[in-house]
C-alpha cells in the first residue's frame, strides 16, 4: 500500500503596489540637456518640439515617460521625465536654455502630439521671433538593463516668420557608433544628438548663424566676470565656472557625468568642483531666496552665477571599511561642509561645473623678438653686420624679401 504524501505549494503572491513602489523614482531628467550651441546670431528665435512618437499618438504611453527601466529579470518599468511635464516641453525647455546661453533670444511654446505641423508653426508664429525651430520626435527613448541603450529619431526644420521652411535635418541612433544605440551616459548622448541637430551647418546658415563665435564679456560683479559663452571666471582663483548650475534634482553619480560631459564656452575639461573650491562661493552677507524651496535662502558670493538649491555635490569622497562611502556637498544655505552616502537620492542636489582658467601671457611676434635682440647688440659685431645689410638694401643691392632673411639670420645667431 502506498502512503499518500501530500504536498503543499505555497506561492506568494507580491502585490503589484510593492512593484509599483520599486518602480517609483526612475525618472529621467532631459530639461538640462542643454545643446552646446556654436554659433551667434541676432535673430530671435521660436522653438517647439512636437512628440510624434508612434506609442504616445496611439495612447499605450504617456507623453511624460522617457523609456525603460529593467529588473536584474528584465522586467520592464516606466521610466518618465523628472518634471512630469511632457517629454517634448523638457526638450524645447533644454533647446532654449542652449541658445539662451550664447546670447540668442529664444523662447518656446508647448506643442501637443495631436498638434499638426500647421497649427505647430502657427502657435510659433504668435511669438513673432525672426525664425521657429521645430523638432519631431519620432523616436526618444532609454532602455536600462545592465548597459544603457538611447534610441533617437529626430528632424529639425527651420522657418522664417511667415513659416516658409529655410532648411531641415535629421539624427538617428542608427547612423552613430555601433548603430546598436548602446552608450555610456543617456544624458550625454542626449546633448550630444541635440548638437547635431542644432550645429548641423544648414541649420546655422537658416538660423543666420555666423562662423565664428565672439566670446564677449557681459557682465562684472567685484572679482567675477561674466561671458556671452555661459561662464563666468574668477579672477582671484583663477577660476572658471558654469553660469548656473543643473537646474534640477541629481545624484552625485550623474553629477559627475553632467560636468564630465559639460561644454559649454567649447571647453572640453569640465569637471566637479572640490569641496574647497565651493565654500570659496559662499558668501553669509549675500543670501537670496531658494528657486526650489522657498522655506530656505541661498548665499553666494556673485550674482553672476545662478546657484538654484541649497546642496551642490563636490568631487571628494571618503572610503570606509566599516560603512558606505561618503560625498561631500557644500551647503549653500549655511555654508557648512556635510556628507552623504554617494547613492543618495538625488532631492535639492544640484551641480556647477568647473574648469581651471588657463593663465595667458602675452604673444611676442617674431618682429617684436628681432627688435629686442637687436637693441641688445648694439654695440657687437652683429650690430655691424646688420647696419651693412642695410645699406645694401638701401642701395638697391638686396630686396625687401632678401633683406628681412639675411636679417633673421643674423639675429638668430645673436
Amino acid at each position: 500500500m502506498f502512503k499518500k504524501i501530500a504536498i503543499m505549494i505555497i506561492i506568494c503572491f507580491v502585490p503589484t503596489s510593492v512593484f509599483a513602489a520599486l518602480a517609483m523614482g526612475n525618472k529621467a531628467n532631459f530639461a538640462t540637456a542643454w545643446p552646446t550651441i556654436e554659433y551667434e546670431t541676432s535673430y530671435s528665435v521660436s522653438v517647439g518640439v512636437h512628440d510624434e512618437r508612434p506609442y504616445i499618438i496611439d495612447g499605450q504611453k504617456s507623453p511624460t515617460y522617457v523609456g525603460t527601466m529593467r529588473s536584474q529579470w528584465g522586467v520592464p518599468w516606466n521610466m518618465n521625465t523628472q518634471s512630469d511635464k511632457p517629454l517634448s516641453d523638457d526638450i524645447a525647455s533644454a533647446i532654449v536654455s542652449g541658445f539662451m546661453r550664447v546670447g540668442i533670444k529664444a523662447s518656446a511654446v508647448p506643442l501637443l502630439f495631436s498638434d499638426d505641423q500647421n497649427n505647430a508653426i502657427e502657435k510659433l508664429k504668435k511669438l513673432r521671433a525672426k525664425r521657429i525651430v521645430i523638432i519631431t520626435l519620432n523616436e526618444w527613448k532609454i532602455d536600462i538593463l545592465r548597459s544603457a541603450g538611447f534610441f533617437i529619431y529626430a528632424t529639425i526644420r527651420v522657418y522664417d516668420e511667415e513659416g516658409n521652411e529655410l532648411a531641415n535635418s535629421s539624427v538617428s541612433h542608427e547612423k552613430v557608433g555601433s548603430g546598436d544605440g548602446s552608450v555610456m551616459s543617456t544624458d550625454y548622448a542626449a546633448r550630444s544628438y541635440l548638437n547635431m541637430l542644432l550645429n548641423d551647418e544648414k541649420i546655422k546658415t537658416a538660423l543666420g548663424g555666423s562662423s565664428v563665435f565672439v566670446v564677449k564679456e557681459i557682465g562684472r560683479d567685484d572679482r567675477f566676470i561674466a561671458y556671452n559663452n555661459g561662464t563666468v571666471l574668477d579672477t582671484k582663483t583663477n577660476l572658471m565656472w558654469a553660469n548656473r548650475d543643473s537646474g534640477a534634482n541629481i545624484n552625485w553619480k550623474s553629477a559627475k557625468n553632467y560636468c564630465a560631459s559639460y561644454r559649454s564656452g567649447g571647453y572640453t575639461d569640465w569637471r566637479t568642483p572640490t569641496k574647497d573650491e565651493l565654500i570659496g562661493l559662499y558668501d553669509s552677507s549675500k543670501s537670496k531666496a531658494s528657486a526650489c524651496d522657498s522655506n530656505q535662502n541661498i548665499s553666494v558670493i556673485t550674482k553672476l552665477i545662478n546657484i538654484s538649491c541649497s546642496y551642490l555635490w563636490a568631487s571628494d569622497i571618503t572610503h570606509s571599511t566599516f560603512r558606505a562611502d561618503t560625498v561631500a556637498t557644500i551647503n549653500f544655505n549655511d555654508g557648512k561642509l556635510y556628507w552623504y552616502n554617494w547613492s543618495s537620492g538625488a532631492d535639492y542636489f544640484r551641480v556647477l561645473p568647473v574648469r581651471s582658467a588657463a593663465i595667458k601671457k602675452p604673444a611676442i611676434s617674431p618682429q617684436t623678438d628681432l627688435e629686442t635682440k637687436e637693441k641688445s647688440s648694439d654695440s657687437s659685431e652683429y650690430a655691424q653686420k646688420l647696419r651693412e645689410l642695410k645699406k645694401l638694401k638701401d642701395e638697391g643691392f638686396l630686396t625687401d624679401k632678401e633683406y628681412e632673411q639675411k636679417r633673421k639670420a643674423v639675429v638668430d645667431g645673436l
